[in-house]
């Protein structure tokens, strides 16, 4: 199953939509911090204890998790300024 996941900064609000085949979202939350991108930057900056995730979706493909993953990034306003997530 590949998740559609919501990974929020419980200090600034803003948050990030994302997807992932791994079985444990912490595991690609860690991955998040190697990476320099916004997302990887607030984690590392404001430490993985300002931040919580809720699993929003399952999904038996990796094309159905990613337009699940547009609309939710939609939902919940997550483009820059307003949250981590990047224009693709």
């Amino acid at each position: 199953m590949i998740k559609v996941y919501l990974l929020y900064n419980n200090i600034t609000g803003k948050g990030y939509v994302g997807i992932t085949s791994q079985e444990d979202i912490e595991d690609r939350i860690q991955e998040h911090t190697r990476l320099r991108s916004d997302i990887g930057n607030a984690l590392s900056e404001y430490g993985r204890d300002a931040f919580g995730y809720e699993v929003l979706r399952e999904c038996f493909s990796r094309p159905e998790a990613q337009e699940w993953e547009k609309y939710y990034i939609q939902q919940y306003n997550t483009l820059k300024p307003y949250g981590y997530n990047e224009e693709k």
